[in-house]
């Protein structure tokens, strides 16, 4: 293998692949990034076998071949050349990297040892192709709500794909939150049992897809069925899917809404985020959404018997009023799916748990019916 890249394209590629590089590997050369050269581009593809990244670099081409070599070491080195031509030479089991200046051996390790990972071909079966910006903003209104904990079930830690007339959902809940966004599909899927996949892949996927040529993500089901491939662009994605039945959510979805406010998004960050320099104190405290006396405010509050208290006003617009509410939210899950909000208004629905009858919270986006984020309250506190 002989070929010469720019520095800025090779680190570009590298820094791309090097998440998925295994922390804790079980073989040696799962430490290591392989290298493929052929057809005047280079392939860089790091993996820990759950999680699989792939992607390529145009390059000066002389000889095809290709290796792997330690990943940190690599990556790190590469980074700190100076700006301008590299040269990699495959000689005698050993990368030579040179510049104009800088000469320097990598040992490796043969590229027959590394995975051999699924690409894209005529065997795969498609899910889905949708507009790369709208996938991403599905994946970051969901993935927040996802457990992160590892002490739940695997599921917990997924997002649910879920097909809906023609469309999909993407649906993610920690148990105690649930986000729900719908995609529209220019093809509506063929497929009536989509995967469960884990959020970091999915982050991995929006990170990774951002800055795609592609304007479109197509996501693969491959190695019978436990496995998808995302692919935009020059980027190929694999995760391994999770095991496990996902909650029937729908029989917890709320029916009856009590009532209904129009916030603006600012003036609601402002009040939670005073209301979370008491609340953070303890993690039982909490923020209380009562009816006020007045006609077009509700009232935040916190309290901490050995730091203090603070209420405050926020004004907001009623679409609905049916009784008084005093209802209690973790201030930090609030901030969490306003951070999410992309509209200036937020509706907020006080709405009753179907079995329970506790009151929960659901966020809606104004204009905006594809995405829904259920809060349930600290009941007790």
């Amino acid at each position: 293998m002989q070929l010469n890249v720019t520095k800025t394209n090779l680190q570009k590629t590298l820094s791309a692949v090097s998440r998925a590089v295994s922390s804790k590997p079980t073989i040696d050369v799962l430490r290591n990034i392989a290298l493929e050269a052929k057809k005047g581009s280079l392939r860089v593809t790091a993996t820990d076998l759950e999680l699989s990244i792939s992607t390529y670099v145009g390059v000066d081409l002389i000889v095809p071949g290709a290796t792997t070599v330690l990943a940190k070491t690599f990556i790190e080195f590469v980074s700190l050349l100076p700006e301008g031509n590299i040269s990699l030479t495959l000689e005698n089991n050993e990368l030579k990297v040179e510049t104009d200046k800088i000469k320097s051996k990598f040992a490796t390790i043969p590229y027959e040892e590394f995975p051999e990972l699924p690409q894209v071909n005529e065997t795969c079966e498609l899910i889905f192709k949708v507009e790369k910006n709208v996938f991403i903003q599905a994946i970051d209104k969901t993935t927040f709500a996802a457990d992160r904990s590892g002490i739940s079930q695997p599921v917990f830690s997924g997002i649910l794909f879920e097909k809906s007339h023609g469309n999909i959902n993407l649906v993610s809940t920690d148990r105690y939150r649930l986000s729900r966004y719908s995609l529209h599909l220019d093809q509506p899927s063929k497929f009536e049992t989509l995967p469960v996949i884990p959020y970091i892949a999915l982050e991995h996927v929006a990170r990774l897809c951002a800055d795609s040529e592609d304007d479109y993500v197509e996501a693969f089901l491959i190695n019978k069925n436990n496995q998808v491939l995302f692919k935009s662009g020059r980027i190929e994605i694999t995760t391994s899917l999770i095991d496990g039945e996902f909650p029937n959510y729908q029989a917890f979805m709320p029916q009856n809404t009590v009532c209904t406010y129009k916030i603006l998004v600012r003036d609601f960050v402002d009040a939670v985020k005073l209301s979370n320099v008491f609340a953070k104190t303890e993690d039982s405290i909490k923020v209380v959404i009562k009816k006020n006396l007045s006609t077009d405010h509700i009232l935040l509050s916190s309290k901490v018997s050995e730091v203090g208290e603070y209420q405050s006003e926020l004004k907001v617009e009623i679409i609905k009023e049916e009784e008084n509410i005093e209802v209690n939210f973790s201030p930090k899950k609030i901030l969490d799916v306003l951070a999410r909000v992309s509209t200036e208004y937020v509706y907020l629905d006080i709405v009753v748990h179907p079995r329970t009858e506790h009151r929960m919270a659901i966020f809606r986006e104004e204009g905006n019916d594809n995405f829904l984020h259920l809060l349930t309250p600290l009941v007790g506190a």
